[in-house]
C-alpha cells in the first residue's frame, strides 16, 4: 500500500473513532440528563357522548331515541375518527399529552383506548365529573412511558350568589420520564373549557370570567411554589387570543394572524377559541403552535367560501364528520442536552 493510502485509512479509522465516541457519549448525555421531545395535543371533540342514559346528566339529546339519533354505530364512527386524528397529529407516535374538551363519561376515553388505541399507544386516563348540566368535562390521555402521573384535581368554576355551574378545569401534573425512567422534571397541564358565548359575548362575560379567575389563582399558586414551573394551560377558552385572559402565561396564539387561519370558523371568518398558554419555564421548552387541518378533516364552505371543519352535527342533522373545531397542538423540546446530538 502506498504511503498517501495508509494515511487516508489512518484518517478515516481516527474519524470513524471520533464519530463512534461522540455518538455515544451524546447517548449517554441524553440518558443521564435529558428526556426526548414530545408532542401535546388540545382538540374540541364536539360531543363525544355514549349511548347510555346517565340519570344525572341532560343527555336524553344524544341517547338513540333523542333528537340527535344518537347509536352505538355514531357513537363508535366517532371514536374512530377521534382516534384518526391523534394518530395523524402524532405522525403514527403516540402524542404525549391528548387533552380532549366535551367528553361526557371516562368510559369514552377508556373504550377510545381500547377499541382504537392499542397498539403503539400506551395511553391511561384521566377524567373528572363535573357539574356541567349535560355532563360534558375535560378528558385527558397520557403516555404512560413518557409521563407519570402525581396527582390532578378538579378546579371547581363558581359564580358568587349564583347557583350556575359549569365545567371544571382538569389540573393534572406529571413527571417527565428521561430514557432511564427517571423522574427528568415536572409538567402542569390545565385543561379547560370555558362558558361558551352563546347568548352573547358581553352577556356571558361574568361566566367566563368566573372560569379565568379559577385558572388564575390555581395557576398563581404554582408559580407561587416554583417560579419556574413547566406550565401548559390549554383548551377551548370560548374567547379571542387579544383578550389575554391569564396574564401570568404567555398566549401562544397572539402571534399567529387573525381570520387567516385558526381553531374554529364561524360565519366564514376564522379565530382561535383553543389556544395555549405557557409560563416562562414553559417557553423555554417549546416550539410554535400549529392547528391540525389535513384535507380529510375539512369539508367545502359553500355559503362563505374557501373550507371549514368537517363537524359531526349541524343542528340536528347528522353529517357523519370529525368536529366544528380542528386540533392544535405543540411539541416540546428535549431536556438536557436531549435534542442537540
Amino acid at each position: 500500500m502506498r504511503r498517501g493510502e495508509e494515511k487516508i485509512e489512518n484518517d478515516l479509522r481516527r474519524v470513524s473513532a471520533i464519530v463512534f465516541i461522540v455518538f455515544f457519549v451524546g447517548l449517554a448525555a441524553i440518558k443521564a440528563e435529558g428526556y426526548l421531545p414530545f408532542r401535546i395535543v388540545s382538540y374540541n371533540v364536539e360531543n363525544l357522548f355514549d349511548t347510555k342514559d346517565e340519570s344525572l346528566h341532560n343527555d336524553d339529546d344524544f341517547l338513540p331515541e333523542g333528537k340527535q339519533h344518537w347509536n352505538r354505530g355514531r357513537y363508535k364512527t366517532k371514536l374512530s375518527h377521534i382516534a384518526q386524528v391523534i394518530a395523524g397529529i402524532g405522525e403514527w407516535t403516540a402524542p404525549a399529552v391528548v387533552g380532549l374538551v366535551e367528553v361526557e363519561t371516562d368510559s369514552c376515553l377508556i373504550e377510545l383506548c381500547q377499541w382504537h388505541l392499542r397498539k403503539n399507544y400506551p395511553y391511561k386516563t384521566v377524567f373528572i365529573e363535573g357539574l356541567d348540566a349535560r355532563g360534558i368535562a375535560p378528558g385527558l390521555l397520557y403516555d404512560t412511558t413518557r409521563l407519570q402521573l402525581i396527582d390532578n384535581e378538579a378546579i371547581r368554576v363558581t359564580e358568587e350568589g349564583s347557583e350556575w355551574t359549569t365545567r371544571d378545569i382538569l389540573h393534572c401534573v406529571f413527571a417527565i420520564l428521561d430514557e432511564e425512567d427517571s423522574i427528568a422534571d415536572n409538567l402542569h397541564i390545565f385543561l379547560c373549557h370555558f362558558p361558551s358565548q352563546r347568548g352573547g359575548a358581553a352577556e356571558t362575560a361574568d361566566k367566563r370570567e368566573a372560569a379565568r379567575k379559577a385558572l388564575y389563582d390555581a395557576v398563581k399558586g404554582v408559580l407561587k411554589d416554583n417560579p419556574n414551573a413547566l406550565i401548559l394551560a390549554m383548551g377551548d377558552f370560548n374567547s379571542e387570543p387579544k383578550d389575554n385572559l391569564l396574564p401570568l402565561l404567555h398566549n401562544l396564539m397572539v402571534d399567529i394572524k387573525e381570520g387567516e387561519v385558526g381553531s374554529y370558523k364561524f360565519r366564514g371568518v376564522w379565530s382561535f377559541l383553543d389556544q395555549f398558554y405557557a409560563s416562562e419555564g414553559m417557553m423555554k421548552r417549546i416550539g410554535r403552535p400549529c392547528v391540525f387541518m389535513p384535507n380529510w378533516l375539512m369539508e367545502e364552505d359553500e355559503k362563505y367560501l374557501g373550507r371549514k371543519p368537517w363537524r359531526t352535527y349541524l343542528g340536528p342533522r347528522y353529517l357523519g364528520g370529525y368536529s366544528d373545531h380542528l386540533p392544535i397542538y405543540i411539541d416540546v423540546k428535549g431536556g438536557g442536552d436531549a435534542i442537540k446530538f
